[in-house]
């Protein structure tokens, strides 16, 4: 029991042993990223992200350069840590509000090497996307394509209380989404609209989203899903989340009218349940 108190508080689901099944998508549908280097090697916000070699540095750049063009694609990152640049909300508002923007037609893929100076056609390629053995899901990509919520210097930290068996989480300003699908806005009783056509995020490590609004008086959309917040015709799919915090539903995953989880894996998340009567996510 010592070890699942990791996973008590966080709604997850294990499909062990699913593979990414995809149709072939066009060379001009892909737009590359890695981080950019200190030897100015590596990535660029000015490159055109159409090939390992000129990749973008910036994940929303990526997804926007598609969409501007309209272009329904995917987005292939390569291994580092990737934060968010852009608000949920029309009006801006806080910098909390930024997450990776999914919309519809899109797909962010992680897990390349870091280290590729090619295209390859195969993404399941075991050069490309290498394996390693993954706690009980059986597998994970060996190398990390993180998004992180956290924006600013200083890491979020996640400290277990034995005595109150729950996370102690501290945080020190981060995003209320890492992940957020809610591209088609919300009806008039402040539930998300499902999206017209799918949408995935795909091989990534998922950490430190903090979901937080203590109002019990009008449903927030910030107080739920630190991790991902999903909709209808959402996926995400071979994602490790961790270290997700939300103030009432869905520490790591909140599904508002829809979303798919496969072989996901979620630990040292939670859900704090304010002002909540069934179950916590």
């Amino acid at each position: 029991m010592k070890k699942l108190q990791h996973i008590l508080l966080v709604a997850g689901l294990l499909l062990a042993g699913a593979t990414c099944v995809m149709a072939q998508v066009p060379q001009a549908n892909i737009r590359y990223v890695r981080q950019e280097k200190s030897d100015g090697t590596g990535g660029k916000y000015t490159n055109d992200g159409k090939s390992w070699a000129t990749a973008k540095n910036n994940i929303q750049d990526a997804i926007n350069d598609l969409i501007e063009n309209g272009l329904e694609g995917e987005v292939w990152v390569a291994a580092g840590t990737y934060t968010p640049t852009e608000s949920t909300e029309s009006a801006g508002g806080s910098t909390l509000y930024m997450s990776f923007k999914i919309p519809a037609g899109i797909t962010v893929r992680g897990g390349f090497k870091p280290d590729l100076n090619e295209d390859y056609d195969g993404i399941d390629n075991n050069t490309t996307r290498p394996r390693h053995d993954f706690n009980s899901i059986g597998w994970f990509y060996q190398y990390y394509t993180i998004l992180s919520g956290d924006l600013s210097a200083t890491k979020a930290e996640f400290a277990w209380d034995s005595k109150k068996n729950v996370w102690n989480p501290t945080f020190y300003g981060n995003s209320y989404h890492v992940v957020w699908f809610a591209m088609n806005g919300f009806d008039a009783n402040g539930r998300a609209n499902g999206l017209p056509k799918p949408a995935m995020v795909e091989g990534c490590v998922i950490e430190d989203g903090h979901a937080y609004n203590n109002s019990l008086n009008e449903r927030k959309h910030n107080a739920y899903g630190g991790g991902a917040y999903m909709v209808a015709n959402s996926t995400m799919q071979n994602c490790y989340f961790r270290n997700c915090d939300a103030s009432r539903d869905g520490g790591a995953v909140y599904m508002d009218g829809g979303g798919m989880l496969i072989h996901a894996y979620i630990s040292d998340s939670q859900a704090l349940g304010v002002g909540v009567e069934f179950g916590y996510g």
